[in-house]
């Protein structure tokens, strides 16, 4: 039945109560005491039904998004026993099992870094000689002399002390040549809420979209007045008291007139531009409208702006009263970030004249900002490995013949250009001899870019997270090794869609640009969905044999170090740049640094090029610092 149908009973009743109260009788209704009795008793049961439920349920409101902050970055090493975990020969499943993980850490650090055997490294743990620190030393070894009775005490429970890993971490770091830094046991914010609007819309029409409608109970004290007044007054037959209820009852029922049904909004979003380079302003300019026939006295606009787009002024929020056909409009300002950034659709808030309906409506308008990141080359050159192709190119290789830079002289062989013939030594000699030059030849060279979940972290939760940096600076590298007249190509570690063969040209350049600034697989922001898993097999498939692979990874995973020994295996030389993403604000944190230290040796040892890429370093400056 339509709402406007009990509108009008109620008001029927209404008239009629009035009727009987001031003229008994002159309707001719069986209304005896009986009958007023047992409305009285239901209005004072209702009353209390009402109030009980006012008790057990708060004032409803709708948990709006925080629009104006982007997704944190992830900082690895959250939890000191999955950074144990990735230790070789470490398990650890409870957290009092953090003495024999940091064992098994010294003993990995020991064997790697301080010239030990295994044995010897076990030795060095139970005898406490490998650390001058005795806080560590004792408590790998688990030896508790010297220590106070409550640390002991603690032990015995199971509860280890921070202070315990913090200084077992911090000899570690010593054992490995790294600068311990001052830590503390707090942790980072916790779970990062989604921005994103997501409706769960249940009528959508075009643009607009009409989301939960619910009470805000805002009223309900009123209602329970009302009752309880009616109640009383029909008990003790007390005409004040009962016009008292009346009076309740019309306010509840002005508050519950206005259902909005359908608000009639519409919204229009114009971005200042749509194609910048990153780390520009970009202003938003958002433009709602009421295109109903009735006022909208509270109107609350939340802007979907794309959660890897940071807000730097203004404000995407805003409450207003809008009239039937009135605007308006608010602006504020973004900063680009590389990638495809898609607006969502722009929550708004609806509440009736007396607040005690809200409506939620999502207002959509198809807005993106398309953001490539640069492609200014760098100048230095890029430092890849002697793996070369027939084409002539950049690269010094050991093969004499024709070239601008001296090689050798060697005995004439017939055929030899007269231009090469080194008429001097003929002088001198009396014998022919051919000079030969160091060739240059280009080489075939894919960016393969770790795009796997464990790749979207940095050391800091604002700062840039390694997918981005390595994204940003395989562009430039990119447009560098084309520059030199080398074939390249791109790929994801992690992502088999992501591919673009080793070519050359201005079409290739552009395919490239395109690719960096827009493909799914290159996210500034972990995907939703995980990635394609036989990623490796193909990567395998589409490589030609010889072709060089330029790695951009922040080698967080200990199996990354299996993937790249594989490749460089199976004929394709790699180099890997590593942005570093490490953090030092706990004990685990600094762990990681040290786990991931070992990452980098154990590739250096099997003769792969390692370049630890520090997030001050410009990409310039680490190829120079590798070529002096």
């Amino acid at each position: 039945m339509s709402r406007r149908y009990y509108y009008l009973g109620g008001l029927v009743l209404f008239v009629v109560a009035l009727a009987e109260l001031f003229a008994p009788g002159v309707l001719g209704l069986p209304f005896g005491n009986i009958t007023a009795g047992l409305v009285a008793v239901a209005a004072l049961l209702y009353g209390l039904v009402v109030v009980q439920s006012r008790r057990d349920q708060a004032v409803t409101r709708t948990e709006t998004p925080d629009v104006e902050l982007t997704r944190p970055t992830t900082v690895p090493g959250e939890r000191l026993r999955d950074v144990l975990n990735t230790f070789p020969g470490v398990t650890t499943s409870r957290r009092s099992d953090a003495r024999i993980g940091l064992r098994g850490a010294v003993v990995a650090t020991l064997t790697q870094y301080g010239e030990y055997t295994e044995s010897e490294a076990e030795a060095a743990v139970r005898e406490g000689t490998w650390t001058d620190d005795p806080v560590a030393a004792e408590f790998v070894a688990g030896v508790d002399s010297g220590r106070p009775v409550r640390d002991r005490i603690r032990s015995l429970l199971g509860r280890e002390s921070y202070d315990q890993h913090e200084r077992t971490v911090d000899a570690l770091l010593g054992v490995a040549g790294i600068r311990a830094e001052e830590t503390t046991t707090a942790e980072f914010p916790g779970d990062f809420e989604e921005t994103t609007v997501d409706p769960s819309p249940r009528e959508a029409t075009g643009a607009l979209t009409l989301g939960r409608r619910r009470l805000t109970r805002h009223w309900l004290g009123v209602g329970i007045v009302a009752l309880v007044c009616l109640g009383v007054g029909v008990l003790t037959r007390s005409p004040a008291v009962l016009l008292g209820s009346v009076v309740g009852i019309g306010y509840v029922a002005y508050a519950r007139a206005h259902s909005l049904d359908d608000p009639g909004l519409t919204i229009e979003r114009t971005v200042e531009d749509a194609d910048p380079e990153p780390g520009e302003e970009v202003e938003v300019t958002v433009r709602i409208t009421n295109d109903g026939p009735e006022l909208l006295a509270d109107v609350r606009l939340i802007d979907g702006v794309p959660e890897s787009l940071a807000v730097s002024e203004g404000s995407p929020r805003r409450g207003t009263v809008l009239r039937p056909g009135e605007s308006e409009t608010l602006s504020y300002t973004v900063t680009a970030t590389r990638g495809h950034h898609e607006f969502g659709p722009a929550l708004v808030l609806v509440r009736n004249l007396p607040g005690s309906v809200e409506r939620e409506v999502y207002l959509r308008d198809e807005t993106t900002i398309e953001c490539s990141p640069s492609t200014r080359p760098i100048q230095r050159s890029v430092p890849v490995r002697n793996s070369v192709t027939g084409l002539p190119g950049q690269i010094e290789t050991e093969t004499g013949g024709s070239g601008i830079t001296f090689q050798t002289i060697r005995e004439y062989q017939p055929g030899d250009p007269l231009s090469r013939i080194d008429w001097n030594y003929r002088a001198r000699t009396g014998e022919l001899a051919t000079v030969d030059f160091q060739q240059q030849r280009a080489a075939s060279v894919v960016v393969l870019i770790d795009v796997r979940e464990t790749a979207y972290v940095g050391p800091s939760p604002d700062a840039p997270n390694a997918v981005e940096r390595s994204v940003a600076g395989a562009a430039q590298v990119f447009e560098r090794l084309l520059d030199d007249g080398n074939l390249v190509g791109i790929a994801a570690m992690g992502e088999a869609d992501c591919w673009l063969a080793p070519g050359t040209g201005n079409a290739h350049r552009e395919r490239a640009r395109k690719l960096f600034g827009s493909s799914p697989a290159l996210s500034p922001s972990p995907p939703e969905s995980g990635r394609t898993s036989d990623w490796l097999r193909q990567l395998r498939q589409q490589l030609d044999p010889g072709t060089q692979l330029l790695v951009f990874s922040p080698l967080c995973d200990p199996g990354t170090v299996r993937i790249i020994r594989d490749l460089d295996a199976r004929g394709f030389p790699v180099t890997v740049i590593s942005p570093d993403p490490t953090g030092s604000r706990t004990a685990a944190q600094k762990l990681f640094t040290l786990r991931r230290r070992l990452t980098l040796t154990a590739l250096r040892r099997a003769s792969i090029p390692v370049m630890d890429w520090q997030p001050e370093t410009p990409l310039e400056a680490l190829f120079r610092g590798r070529q002096s």
